[in-house]
């Protein structure tokens, strides 16, 4: 009996150790998902005007920076890869977040690293409707460009096609809208400026 109460014992610490081990790195993967201070912004600067390109988008269009700048309104070019989970976190948030974009005066457009089939499966998959444009490395300088070394990023165009905002929209739900609102605003305050 009191060998079996010992083993009990120990295994009920090894339990709790195990919980706490666990926790400690849920926090420190909590805290460095929520900085939303980042410094590793892409690599073009605010006020400077963004780089022309050409893409094709999921309905085989070839589409450009002008498509959006002629339109008036302010772009957020999201930059994502099918295979990169801080997108698909990105991503899951978008639903929410792009009726609201739209009345600010912003087109959310995607644009994906991955091929055709992959980004049509990703977007397939969270019940998306977005534009979004196709970006193979291999074959579109478009990411390099605009100097995005790693997904997600995103800019924020105004309808000059100066850059408003940069960085590296943040996989945590309540950081990330945050943030949105945050550059939604500035897009909508720099074209009401301009007005």
């Amino acid at each position: 009996m009191e060998v079996a109460l010992i083993i009990s014992s120990i295994f009920l610490w090894l339990i709790v150790l195990f919980n706490l081990l666990l926790t400690l790195v849920l926090v420190r993967r909590a805290n460095t998902y929520g900085n939303t201070s980042r410094t590793d912004a892409p690599g073009l600067s605010i006020g400077e005007q963004a780089p022309a390109f050409a893409a094709e988008n999921l309905e085989g269009e070839i589409v450009t920076l002008e498509s959006y700048t002629q339109r008036g309104r302010a772009t957020a070019l999201l930059f994502i890869s099918a295979h990169c989970q801080p997108c698909h976190e990105m991503i899951a948030t978008l639903g929410e977040l792009i009726p609201g974009a739209r009345q600010t005066g912003v087109d959310l457009v995607l644009v994906s690293s991955s091929d055709h089939e992959q980004t049509e499966t990703l977007l397939d998959d969270f019940h998306l409707d977005i534009p979004t444009l196709i970006a193979v490395q291999s074959n579109n300088s478009f990411f390099s460009d605009y100097k995005i070394t790693s997904t997600p990023s995103y800019y924020v165009i105004d309808e000059d096609g100066t850059i408003l905002s940069a960085g590296h929209p943040m996989p945590m739900v309540s950081s990330w809208k945050a943030f949105t609102v945050t550059w939604i605003r500035a897009a909508k305050l720099a074209t009401s400026r301009r007005r």
